[in-house]
């Protein structure tokens, strides 16, 4: 049993840093290099769209896995005492953040996306980064908590 608890955290601990890192190259890296390039004020839809559309399978398989192996991590190792009921807490509002604004950018922002002027874009844009910036936090704030609540394995 302890082992499939070992492969459930290990598990649990990838799939963070792919949805976690996947949020820190767009949004960090990507998305002041995008701005860079965009000289001439054209939104640049070939490339978003290009990343987007390649990193859609990975960060759902990510979410799907959180979701998964938390629960099971969860069953595994149910908090005892407050300071883990603390930290289950915290990655649960986290994890829901982060899941809240996945989707909204999903099936809100990017649909408009596909179908604005390049003004418009860069409009939308700018605050589906600002929720990608709330993702990457969270996803930093679910890292220290998971860190917290199961190091004692």
């Amino acid at each position: 049993m302890q082992d499939f608890y070992i492969f459930l955290l290990s598990v649990h601990a990838v799939s963070n840093a792919m949805w976690v890192g996947a949020v820190f190259m767009g949004s960090i890296i990507d998305w002041p290099a995008i701005k860079a390039m965009a000289k001439n004020g054209k939104f640049p839809f070939l490339f978003v769209v290009g990343q987007g559309s390649n990193v859609f399978f990975w960060v759902y398989l990510a979410i799907f896995l959180q979701i998964t192996t938390s629960t099971g991590l969860a069953i595994m190792h149910p908090p005892e005492g407050n300071t883990e009921i603390l930290f289950l807490g915290l990655r649960t509002f986290a994890l829901s953040i982060m899941i809240g604004f996945t989707l909204y950018g999903t099936f809100s922002s990017w649909p408009k996306l596909q179908v604005s002027s390049s003004g418009e874009a860069w409009t939308i844009y700018r605050y589906y980064m600002y929720r990608a910036y709330a993702i990457f936090a969270c996803g930093l704030l679910n890292t220290v908590a998971m860190v917290m609540l199961y190091m004692d394995i």
